[in-house]
């Protein structure tokens, strides 16, 4: 029996690292196309496209005498500089390739097939604790339309009967799994009255964003196009403006039950362990 639970306690350990490794999120690895559109205000500013590669932002820098330490991103600290975001005006759009595609997958949490997210903030209304009254700063109000291509020549418009705009996206927390889209029902208005905690329990275990379907694809007819994976996303802005942090492809499934199942062994084994040292 001890051989048993030993080995147990190997593969799960095993099951949990290799769960660790594979959830790790795949971003957009390069710029194809930035028409920076109608940008205005401190927005002017924010036309480094390359901000929109790789993760998103995990810590704001120091801001002396406020912050004299780089301060982590929560649903209350958004990224704020142009070295994080990369703006978008009216009439703009940002082309961006995947090394490692997007796979279309309705086994993925709510559906979803990749997440934005944005550079927004809910409101502190009792700074510095964390105490949300349900709305944000830092929306621009921009209205999004996202397409997709598997061979950047076709692009297929998501939905937008479907899709969300940009600007919905929940605020980004860094202590969350980046690549875990949201409960696509919660909005800012959910939070209203809650702390940090709360908040962060509503996320369960999301860093936040919005997420979207591949499944939501259209041709120029309005009819629906099956795209098993695409390496490219288009955001189109038709007016306002949106502050793009970064875009995350959804893990595949097998890495989520993997964790899953890997934790479950553990906690048998070890339970069994304790049961014959009693």
């Amino acid at each position: 029996m001890k051989r048993w639970i030993t080995a147990g306690l190997a593969l799960a350990s095993v099951m949990v690292f290799s769960h660790s490794h594979l959830r790790a999120a795949s971003y957009a690895t390069s710029v194809v196309d930035y028409q920076p559109g109608a940008l205005s205000g401190s927005l002017s500013s924010y036309t480094n496209a390359a901000a929109a590669l790789g993760m998103p932002a995990t810590f704001n820098p120091a801001f002396p005498p406020w912050s004299p330490e780089p301060t982590p991103i929560t649903p209350f600290e958004a990224p704020y500089t142009a070295d994080q975001l990369a703006g978008i005006g009216t009439g703009g759009s940002l082309t961006l390739y995947f090394a490692d595609p997007i796979r279309n997958s309705p086994a993925n949490p709510y559906g979803r097939d990749f997440v934005v997210y944005g550079g927004a903030a809910l409101v502190d209304v009792n700074w510095p604790n964390g105490l949300s009254d349900g709305s944000v700063f830092g929306n621009l109000g921009g209205v999004t339309r996202i397409s997709v291509s598997a061979d950047g020549q076709n692009f297929y418009l998501l939905n937008p009967s479907l899709a969300p705009v940009t600007e919905a996206a929940l605020p980004t927390d860094s202590a969350g799994q980046f690549g875990l889209p949201p409960n696509p029902s919660l909005t800012p208005a959910a939070f209203a009255g809650k702390t940090l905690p709360e908040i962060r329990a509503l996320y369960g275990g999301s860093a936040g964003g919005v997420g979207y379907d591949l499944s939501w694809a259209i041709d120029g007819q309005g009819q629906p196009v099956a795209l098993s994976e695409v390496n490219y996303v288009r955001l189109n802005v038709l007016e306002g403006q949106i502050k793009l942090d970064a875009l995350a492809a959804v893990p595949e499934p097998s890495t989520w039950l993997l964790g899953l199942a890997g934790v479950g062994l553990l906690v048998w084994a070890r339970r069994h362990q304790k049961d014959l040292r009693s």
